[in-house]
């Protein structure tokens, strides 16, 4: 994975402006349309903002919710793969006993596995003997 540019945000008397590697200074009226602006910049690559709102406790409060948010994130992830490691392996259990298990659905365990299925098949194992 990608490291994110750190970019620094701060507002200013016009509203808001950012420095930008390969960009310079990049100001826009309202923190949306400076974001859509460093976007088109940075083609899709990860970003990761620092921002200056003037506010110190809004700062640290949204630092330590793009930092909770991001970790989050990571569990999520984590709990996807232990889950499709629960669903893949084959316990003899129902497809609804392992629903509750894993806490979703019977109908996405079902999805679940039949994902695997393919997966593990290959793309050419349709019409083969």
């Amino acid at each position: 994975m990608e490291a994110p540019n750190v970019i620094v945000v701060s507002r200013s008397t016009e509203g808001w402006q950012a420095v930008v590697a390969g960009r310079g200074l990049v100001r826009a009226r309202s923190l949306q349309a400076l974001d859509r602006r460093i976007q088109a910049h940075v083609e899709g690559k990860p970003v990761s903002y620092h921002f200056r709102t003037g506010n110190e406790e809004l700062d640290r409060l949204v630092r330590r919710l793009r930092i909770t948010k991001a970790a989050a994130r990571r569990y999520e992830d984590k709990a996807r793969r232990l889950v499709d490691q629960v669903v893949l392996l084959q316990s003899g259990l129902s497809q609804r006993d392992v629903s509750v298990l894993v806490e979703l659905s019977h109908q996405r365990v079902y999805q679940l596995r039949a994902r695997q299925r393919g997966l593990l098949e290959g793309p050419n194992a349709e019409g083969q003997p």
